[in-house]
Order: structure tokens, then sequence, then C-alpha cells
């Protein structure tokens, strides 16, 4: 009888390896990590590039690496309670009880934004057309992101070929400059029609340790919102998001 091989593959091994050490120092490039680990940086590159090509890992404006969000869903398997979604869940259904409109939760990946949760409220015909990610500088979740990025960062992504989605839509630096203030002081952004004729999205940031690790945002037709106040639906909004701070908090 063959006797089974049960030796561990070192490629898998490499991965783990590459992949706690990103989780350690939540951001690092390719020299680092085959400096620290003693692994030839070829061997790193390609297994990194694998690993991001399986959206485990994301690339960050300064060529490093950081852990991508698809690991919640592992992580999820494993001990709910660490779950973004699962800490965010109550709030989100509170705050569409008391305003009845939709309430996303949003990440950022690079130059978009992806919804990985929503809450839906009363019913509007734009929300079919919702997609669930959007690019930075068109939607009130990429501002919240944008506002607090290096503004190097911020005036290289202004230098593409940015599409003018609406008359609305801001694509110059130097206007987006007026929002980034008022942004940092109030942490409320907003989509004034920037995205799609009719939608307004207004939306405040999550912060663990002053980091923002995500958004939420409500959005709906204009006039609805209007009706309902914006005033309102910002404060329910910054309530939303201690709430749910104070649960990720609790369990870190």
């Amino acid at each position: 009888m063959t006797e089974t091989n049960n030796q561990p593959i070192q490629a898998i091994v490499n991965a783990v390896k590459i992949l706690d050490l990103i989780n350690e120092k939540n951001e690092i490039g390719v020299r680092e990590i085959a400096k620290i680990l003693d692994i030839p940086k070829s061997t790193v590159f390609r297994i990194i590039k694998t690993l991001e090509s399986q959206n485990l890992l994301v690339s960050t404006h300064e060529d490093e690496y950081a852990i991508g969000y698809k690991m919640l869903n592992y992580r999820a398997g494993i001990n709910k309670e660490k779950n973004l979604i699962t800490y965010a869940t109550d709030s989100l259904k509170n705050f569409c009880k008391n305003t009845n409109e939709t309430i996303n939760l949003a990440i950022r990946n690079r130059d978009k934004t992806f919804i990985i949760y929503s809450e839906e409220g009363e019913y509007y015909s734009l929300q079919s057309n919702m997609l669930p990610e959007s690019d930075l500088y068109c939607s009130s979740t990429g501002k919240i992101f944008m506002a607090s990025m290096p503004e190097e960062d911020v005036m290289k992504y202004f230098s593409g070929n940015l599409t003018k989605r609406t008359i609305n839509t801001i694509t110059d630096y130097n206007q987006f400059l007026k929002e980034k203030q008022t942004i940092l002081n109030t942490d409320i952004a907003y989509d004034h029609e920037e995205y799609e004729y009719g939608l307004t999205c207004v939306a405040t940031s999550i912060k663990v340790k002053d980091e923002i690790i995500a958004a939420i945002s409500v959005s709906g037709p204009t006039t609805r919102l209007k009706v309902k106040g914006f005033e309102n639906l910002e404060k329910e909004l910054l309530l939303t998001a201690k709430s749910i701070e104070g649960k990720i908090i609790a369990n870190i």
C-alpha cells in the first residue's frame, strides 16, 4: 500500500504566512513581506497577485496590500459577532424603522465604494437601477472616504478622466475642496443628484480608533427626502453610526 504524503503544500503555507503578516501590519508592501518572512520576492509577488485576484487582498494607494473584505465571509462562518454586517444590522433596521428610508452600509475598495448590506425602506422607481458599487467622486459614501484621503491622492484621482453623470457631478479637484472641509467638520457628505437625476444620498462615516472602516448612507427621491427634512436624516445617520461604532468597539 502506498503511504500517503501528509507534508503541507509550501505555497499554501507561504500564503497563510503572508495573510497573517498583512493582517498584523494592516498594510505592507511586497519587498518588506519578503524580507520579514525570508521568502523570495518573486514568490511573494505571485502569491499576493493570486490572493488579490480572488479578492482576499486589496492593493492600496501606496502599492501596499491589505486584507480584502471577502475575508469577512470566512470570519462570519467562524465568528459571526465580529462581522461588520452583524454589528450593523440592528442599528440599520432601527434607522429604517424611524425614517422608512433605505439605508446602505458601504466599504471602500480602491476607487470605488461597495454596498455590502442594505435595509430597504419605502420603494422608489430609481431603486431598481442602483448598482452595488459607485465611484468615489459621485457618491456620498465615496466623498466620506475621499475627504480623509491624503491630499496628493485626491489630486491624482481628480486628474483622471471622470465622467460627468449629471450637471451636478463634481469632476474638478478645486470644486471638491469647497465641500471637503464641510464634510470633515460635520462628518456628513451629500450626493446632490450627482449620480442620478432625482436621487439624493446623504452619508456619514463608521470609525474605529479614528480610522474610517465603512460608511452608511440614506438614499431616496430628492423631493421625498426634502419633505422628511435633511437635518432630521443627518441626525438619524449620526446616531446610527455611533450605535454601530459602539458595538464594534465593545467587541474589540
